[in-house]
């Protein structure tokens, strides 16, 4: 019998019982029983905001402003704010006490969130600019192949050949809909004026999962075509130059894989900071496998590698925006970030090093950026001396061209006390 464990779960075919159990009515019986066993379960109960607010002041929880506390669980909810943001707050992270740290103020957990709720913006801006260009080079080399006649891009034999029937047919689906079927303009438009609805058009109604699969089962001297000015002639280069035998058409894969699913992780709220996703590959658990001429170019060697750095997180995808021929949507993200984790974090040095960690940036990276709000706001402050409320950390010592903290003058309640 062949099981599939996915999400904790083990899945197993009706036709795989069947046999098992020898007929179908005894087939029900046993879902029946199994059905009264999952029923045995506790119910998870709802609270009320002021049980809420009660259980998070036993919990250690301190609060600034009680009634806008109140608003924003009303609005946002407990699940979007507590549960996930609160475990850099938490005395013991991997426990189920959950007592909050000394002087940890409900303030501080929003904080994050609106973090996060940023991040995830700037993110979702830069990967829909990614998409917009991945269309329109796409676009142009399928034509410059296969010509403007839309029956190309709806002729299969025009692909390779895809894994399973099942994903042949859903691809089908998602590229025939708006060119035959979508009622609504400008399909209609063009199907009733021209001979179809050209691929320039269709494709503005494809998700990037469907724009993802086109892409990758482009005939190679297409895709060829694709990367080479999807990417910047430096990493052309490096690419070509390189003796390990590292594919480009590869990275450009994980890189196109790795996007989809960040662009799917925004685009519905989730938490994001944190997001690693992995692949869906058995025997690859990595998106990014340790691709030298892309790991070695931001800092990470093997051994980082092994240790969790540049398998798919923020960071990494940041820097893999960076390897594009028309850059400016990872630079703005790299600079939006930068912006963001100095807007929501001054003062808690330990926590952005928490954050910044989780988003995958090596610690070097994260010197080098605390370096560089350092000396701003040493300009900032000989050109403005009484200017106020600036990022300012007022326990980091700069020492041959290195940072540290000095543990001793840390506020109270900061987590991960780790120098830079």
């Amino acid at each position: 019998m062949t099981k599939k464990k996915q999400r904790g779960v083990i899945r197993v075919s009706i036709k795989e019982l069947l046999p098992l159990v020898g007929n179908k009515w005894s087939l029900i019986i046993a879902l029946d029983i199994w059905g009264l066993f999952i029923m045995d379960k506790p119910i998870k109960h709802s609270s009320n905001i002021p049980e809420q607010l009660n259980k998070l002041t036993k919990r250690g929880l301190q609060f600034r402003d009680m009634s806008l506390a109140n608003e924003q669980l009303s609005s946002i909810g407990y699940f979007n704010i507590i549960n996930a943001y609160k475990k850099p707050f938490l005395l013991h992270p991997n426990e189920n006490d959950e007592i909050f740290l000394p002087n940890t103020y409900f303030e501080d957990i929003f904080n994050v969130y609106l973090f996060d709720k940023e991040l995830r913006r700037d993110i979702q801006s830069a990967l829909e600019t990614i998409e917009h260009q991945l269309r329109e080079i796409t676009c142009r080399k399928f034509i410059e192949h296969f010509g403007d006649d839309p029956e190309a891009y709806l002729n299969l034999r025009n692909f390779t050949r895809f894994n399973t029937g099942r994903s042949r047919i859903i691809f089908k689906k998602a590229i025939e809909y708006p060119a035959l079927y979508d009622e609504k303009d400008p399909f209609k438009y063009y199907r009733n004026k021209y001979k179809g609805v050209p691929l320039w058009v269709a494709m503005i109604d494809w998700d990037f999962g469907t724009l993802k699969t086109f892409i990758q089962h482009l005939q190679p001297e297409v895709k060829n075509k694709v990367i080479e000015e999807f990417f910047s002639e430096n990493t052309l280069n490096l690419f070509t130059n390189d003796t390990t035998n590292n594919n480009i058409s590869a990275f450009f894969t994980s890189f196109l894989i790795l996007a989809n699913k960040f662009r799917n992780r925004v685009s519905h709220g989730y938490r994001v900071y944190n997001y690693r996703p992995t692949s869906n590959n058995e025997s690859e658990s990595q998106i990014l496998q340790y691709t030298p001429v892309i790991h070695n170019n931001i800092y990470i060697d093997e051994g980082m590698y092994r240790n969790g750095y540049g398998h798919g997180d923020i960071f990494t995808l940041i820097k893999c925006m960076h390897t594009m021929r028309y850059i400016s949507s990872g630079q703005v993200l790299w600079n939006r970030t930068s912006d963001n984790i100095i807007k929501h974090l001054y003062n808690n040095q330990n926590l952005d090093f928490y954050l910044m960690n989780a988003m995958g940036y090596p610690t070097d990276y994260i010197s080098s950026l605390i370096h560089t709000i350092l000396e701003r706001n040493k300009k900032i402050k000989e050109i403005e001396p009484n200017i106020n409320n600036i990022f300012n950390y007022y326990s980091v010592k700069l020492k041959d061209n290195s940072i540290s903290v000095d543990s001793d003058v840390l506020a109270d309640g900061l987590v991960n006390n780790i120098p830079y």
